[in-house]
């Protein structure tokens, strides 16, 4: 073929019979497959530090899970999780949800902080179910999810007030 691949000049009888096409317009469906990686490019998208936190508190989950049953001093309760990678995209989908805010305290979640109790951590939202699914499951700082660990919802938020300084 010559000039494949290249321009070629349109000579007039050819230009007046492409011009006299008839063009039919078709609406632009978008596949219902595109939204399939929404939740992927959520958690590429997010800053190196957050997903090095988030990669933290994946592994901390799978670690859990991994002990499951196992007996040790006490038993460690059974939990139940998916694998890193879906942790990963179900933390960078949650961090981006909460605005990169603490669950429970609404505070800022902070990735460079050496207070240990400032880190972000994973909070199963209902404690007697032990999967960590996206419905479970939240970001809080580690202190905020030790504060209301071993107490009631409103006890959590009494001490959460008094923290925040508000003595009433």
């Amino acid at each position: 073929m010559v000039n494949r691949a290249n321009v070629v000049e349109v000579e007039r009888e050819e230009r007046e019979a492409v011009l006299d096409v008839a063009l039919i317009p078709v609406p632009f469906v978008r596949p219902t497959i595109t939204g399939k990686f929404r939740a992927q490019r959520t958690f590429l998208n997010l800053d190196q530090e957050i997903k090095r936190e988030i990669g933290r508190m994946g592994g901390g989950i799978l670690s859990r899970v991994a002990r499951s049953g196992v007996e040790e001093t006490t038993v460690n309760p059974i939990r139940t999780a998916r694998n890193e990678t879906d942790l990963n995209i179900m933390f960078g989908e949650k961090w981006d949800e909460q605005n990169g805010l603490c669950f429970l305290c609404n505070g800022p979640l902070v990735t460079k902080s050496s207070n240990y109790l400032l880190q972000p951590s994973p909070d199963r939202i209902n404690s007697q179910d032990p999967a960590y699914s996206k419905a479970n499951t939240s970001i809080t700082h580690l202190g905020c999810n030790l504060a209301k660990n071993k107490c009631t919802v409103a006890e959590f938020e009494d001490w959460l007030s008094v923290v925040r300084g508000d003595p009433a």
